[in-house]
């Protein structure tokens, strides 16, 4: 599918676009599950924040037997799970999604100063004196850096400097981690089959800030090998950018989500290509206090025999200590019947697997931070 013969579609609650085929009903949105997506344009190359479709990193068949692992491991995790929370909804809900980012190819003529770093290595001797062996000397051998002023003209194209088309992905990445290029391959209409393509959130200019220092970086590495060095510092330059190319890399993600007691969706994301996981663990407080509520009644009733034991001890004496024994031990079941509400109450705060929910607005995003 390519943005030219696509409908651009929005979320109207988390903001985001995609990509999706000019025909068929509008989704629900993968990233939030609260609302159907909107019909955003229905030509999509005409917006000012499509480019074309360049490069991207497939979904990768192994990660299909660690997000199994994963959706069951995450589910034992979830103390009292709301009814909704089952492996199976989790699984039948599966979502795949492209995040973009931008591709950028720049061709930069300047020219350039700064110190490069040369390796050297030195020799110096040790005198070292053991008992046994009395006086010895030791050679030692350094590794060090000898800078020196370079100098010199740059005239070089760089290819394919990536940088986020989305505001939250230096975030994403922090949760799911990063892709790699490595395994990026042309897109073609088989890979992007049955997913949800993402739009840019950030306009080329506004990306820009980003591409500079990477080209500076790349730039730097390279006049220090072309000065026969191994590092450069202090590196200046006045360069000019021409010829600048923008394309999108799709990077793939899974989402899928569960309802809590109150029917709010909570989602959770995998890294399409490396499996790694991040959701929120919503276990549930009717769940808990129903199992709360059966363990004190329990506990009452051990409590009332233990008031029978003390009445029956002003007649036996020696009932006196098992009355206190089983008041007490009514008094502590009791207090472990409260613990179901309190395991509920922590897996809201943290849990083993990041909380994860971005808004593509600029309200601020929940994250919780707690990788397995």
């Amino acid at each position: 599918m390519s943005s030219n013969a696509a409908r651009a579609i929005a979320c109207p609650v988390c903001g985001w676009r995609y990509l999706f085929p000019p025909t068929g009903a509008l989704p629900r949105c993968p990233h939030c599950y609260r609302a159907d997506l909107t019909l955003l344009a229905d030509n999509a190359a005409a917006l000012p924040y499509v480019r074309p479709l360049e490069l991207v990193i497939p979904f990768r068949s192994l990660v299909d037997t660690r997000i199994e692992a994963s959706l069951k491991r995450f589910f034992r995790a979830v103390p009292y799970p709301p009814q909704d929370l089952t492996v199976d909804n989790l699984r039948a809900r599966l979502q795949k999604v492209f995040v973009p980012a931008w591709l950028v190819d720049v061709q930069v003529v300047a020219d350039w100063r700064g110190e490069t770093g040369f390796a050297v290595t030195t020799r110096s001797h040790v005198d070292k004196y053991s008992p046994s062996g009395g006086w010895s000397t030791m050679e030692v051998e350094r590794t060090m850096l000898r800078w020196e002023l370079r100098a010199g003209h740059l005239e070089r194209t760089y290819h394919n400097l990536r940088v986020p088309a989305m505001r939250f992905e230096p975030r994403l990445r922090n949760v799911l981690g990063q892709w790699s290029l490595d395994h990026a391959v042309p897109c073609t209409g088989a890979l992007l089959a049955d997913a949800f393509i993402g739009l840019p959130e950030r306009l080329p200019d506004e990306a820009w800030d980003d591409v500079a220092p990477l080209a500076h970086a790349a730039a730097a590495q390279e006049c220090a090998e072309a000065a026969g060095g191994n590092q450069m510092r202090d590196f200046q330059w006045v360069p000019q950018y021409l010829d600048r190319n923008w394309t999108l890399l799709l990077q793939p993600i899974y989402t899928t989500f569960y309802r809590d007691d109150e029917g709010q969706p909570h989602v959770l994301m995998f890294n399409g290509e490396t499996g790694i996981m991040t959701g929120a663990r919503r276990g549930s407080f009717a769940t808990a206090r129903q199992v709360s509520q059966s363990v004190i009644i329990y506990a009452s009733i051990i409590i009332i025999f233990g008031l029978l034991l003390l009445l029956w001890s002003l007649f036996e004496p020696q009932m006196l200590t098992w009355a206190f024994v089983v008041i007490g031990c009514g008094v502590l079941v009791g207090l472990w019947g409260l613990t179901p509400l309190l395991m509920v109450k922590m897996s809201h705060r943290r849990g083993p697997h990041t909380g994860f929910h971005i808004n593509n607005t600029s309200q601020p995003s929940e994250l919780e931070e707690d990788q397995e």
